[in-house]
């Protein structure tokens, strides 16, 4: 299995999934990248806070400030990804989608949402 993320917006009650384009998808890595990655040591030094919890739970990002703090803790891990020995590719691009997905979120302020598990 692996770590997916999508977007959705608040619609009469209801939590509706945001519609990415399917060139756009990109996992956020294996399920065992929750503690390995996310859930690290490393990512806990750098001072991150909310993508830390997905060692042990799914994350809901709910408003414009919470996900106003993911994208930065997200931007924090992409400025700092070679701490996993990645060769450029691998983690670049599944936080750079990760942000795609933030984006998408925040243009319904406090409305939107973003689900990572």
């Amino acid at each position: 299995m692996s770590l997916d993320a999508y977007a959705e917006h608040l619609a009469n009650g209801t939590w509706k999934k945001i519609d990415m384009p399917d060139e756009d998808w990109c996992s956020l890595g294996a399920e065992t990248k929750r503690q390995t990655f996310y859930g690290s040591e490393e990512t806990k030094q750098l001072g991150l806070k909310i993508l830390p919890t997905l060692a042990d739970t799914d994350i809901y990002t709910n408003g414009l400030e919470q996900l106003e703090a993911l994208e930065e803790e997200v931007k924090i891990l992409l400025n700092n990804f070679e701490l996993t020995g990645d060769d450029g590719y691998y983690w670049p691009a599944r936080l750079s989608y990760l942000l795609r997905v933030i984006e998408a979120a925040k243009q319904y302020g406090d409305g939107g949402r973003v689900v990572i598990g």
